[in-house]
């Protein structure tokens, strides 16, 4: 037997498993937005002036004592409700729902708290701790040499019979059906899944995305300060001096200054229009003299966010979202289909493969004498 058959069918039994279970959860967490907040039930926000920043903070850390709000996301739609992020004092992360114009918390999430987190934590390896997450990033590399390999030997092999490994077709039976399934689903999603194990690494392993790709990109584009007027500024009046420094951005979200530490507020910006994938832009300001360092988006971030984007299903809409899950269910058919015909494989005597075998080129020859119209 060929080394590169036996390096794909024992890769494919060693790590099929995981493989089948990644793409299943991820084929989830397409959609594990909506999902989380069924599992928590969502408000919508009451119309009216919003209160300050500073004052929904305030509402919504009094739900943790002792906790360190670092971060506030802003809603992306009217119909959503600003959020604020807290590191707990007994430990975990927490994320509460604030509504803008009474200032009532409207729900809160625990990280883990939830089957979604869960799963997510699974997906990502992240229930392992660090260590998890590399893993993962490590095995999708074997999994994308397993996809590759499986083209290649379908490029070698998979002719005989040729329509078998093109198409599913009915009729077939034993061995010659399983493969008859395994083979097209990698013929026509392996680069797919290629693609989906190369992101999933970039993911995993950010620091290396960030140290080998600017070099082969143009530089990074130089900080620009923005002086201010010496008087102290809101988080209101840092977003709207951030958004108007770059025109066509919107606030994504705001990490807080640290306490006790100077009172500077970093405020995210993505992309006014919601089709473009251009990454996260950063402006810091300090919130005591009004002053801005605005560094616009770099080549390598706007990369990373499409990494993330192909990797996630955002990329293209809803087309590519439930293209995505439908990627997500091909290996778990590569594994099942894949290891049960290694076991009937196993299970039948040598005179029998051969047989089979010339059964299936007979096949194919009775296909090719058929007259085409």
């Amino acid at each position: 037997m060929r080394v590169d058959v036996r390096v794909h069918r024992w890769l494919g039994l060693l790590i099929g498993g995981w493989f089948a279970l990644a793409g299943l959860s991820g084929a989830v967490l397409v959609f594990w937005k909506p999902i989380e907040d069924l599992e928590f039930g969502a408000l919508p926000p009451v119309a009216g002036t919003a209160l300050p920043y500073e004052a929904l903070i305030a509402a919504a850390q009094a739900r943790y004592p002792g906790g360190d709000a670092f971060r506030i996301i802003l809603p992306e739609r009217a119909s959503e409700t600003l959020r604020v992020e807290i590191l707990r004092a007994e430990g975990g992360r927490a994320s509460v729902h604030v509504d803008p114009v009474s200032g009532a918390v409207l729900s809160e999430r625990v990280w883990g708290g939830a089957v979604i987190h869960w799963i997510y934590d699974l997906h990502s390896g992240g229930l392992f701790g660090r260590n998890g997450v590399a893993a993962v990033g490590i095995i999708g590399i074997a999994l994308a040499v397993l996809v590759l390999l499986g083209l290649l030997l379908l490029a070698r092999y998979a002719w005989r019979p040729l329509w078998e490994a093109i198409w599913p077709r009915a009729g077939l039976r034993g061995l010659r059906r399983l493969r008859n399934l395994h083979r097209p689903a990698g013929l026509w999603l392996g680069l797919p899944l290629v693609l989906a194990c190369v992101t999933g690494f970039g993911l995993a392993f950010p620091g290396i995305v960030r140290e080998f790709l600017p070099p082969l990109l143009e530089a990074e584009l130089p900080t620009r300060r923005v002086p201010g007027n010496g008087k102290t500024m809101t988080l209101v009046d840092a977003l709207g001096a951030a958004e108007a420094a770059m025109p066509s951005w919107r606030g994504a979200w705001i990490d807080l200054p640290e306490p006790g530490g100077r009172r500077d507020a970093v405020v995210r910006l993505r992309p006014a229009q919601p089709d473009r994938i251009d990454g996260i832009a950063e402006v810091v300001v300090s919130l005591d003299r009004g002053t801005m360092w605005v560094t616009p988006v770099a080549p390598v971030e706007r990369v990373r966010a499409w990494i993330m984007a192909l990797h996630n299903g955002h990329a293209f809409g809803l087309a590519h979202q439930l293209a995505i899950i439908v990627l997500g269910l091909t290996p778990g058919l590569l594994f099942v289909t894949g290891f049960l015909a290694w076991r009937r494989r196993r299970s039948i005597p040598g005179r029998e493969q051969k047989a089979q075998r010339a059964e299936a080129q007979r096949g194919d020859r009775c296909d090719d004498a058929k007259p085409t119209r």
